[in-house]
């Protein structure tokens, strides 16, 4: 299995959630693509720990809801992604769309 650490600061004075997503909305949603062929993708969808530690799979159709807080706060948001025999050996990548939403 690999992991991504990314950080995430969040600026506000209010209430919040943020969410993760992937940018692909085709049927490989979810899934890290070989970078020499888009056609190419791994076989296990990448998943995103929640703020509660559940890992949740980003090939479902809605975005991903990580954390919810109020104020400012610096998140770690943790990706894994698992390979198995049978994916072609290669670089991968996958893009990630995060969203702060507040409301007040």
């Amino acid at each position: 299995m690999n992991r991504a650490l990314v950080g995430v600061d969040v600026k506000s004075n209010g209430p919040w959630h943020l969410t993760a997503a992937p940018a692909a909305s085709d049927a490989t949603r979810g899934h890290m693509r070989l970078t020499t062929s888009q056609a190419t993708v791994l076989a296990s969808a990448m998943q995103v720990l929640t703020g509660s530690g559940q890992p949740v799979d980003l090939s479902v159709a809605a975005p991903t809801v990580l954390y919810r807080g109020r104020g400012s706060a610096a998140l770690r948001v943790v990706f894994d992604q698992t390979v198995g025999p049978a994916d072609q050996p290669g670089t991968y990548a996958i893009q990630i769309v995060f969203t702060a939403i507040s409301g007040f």
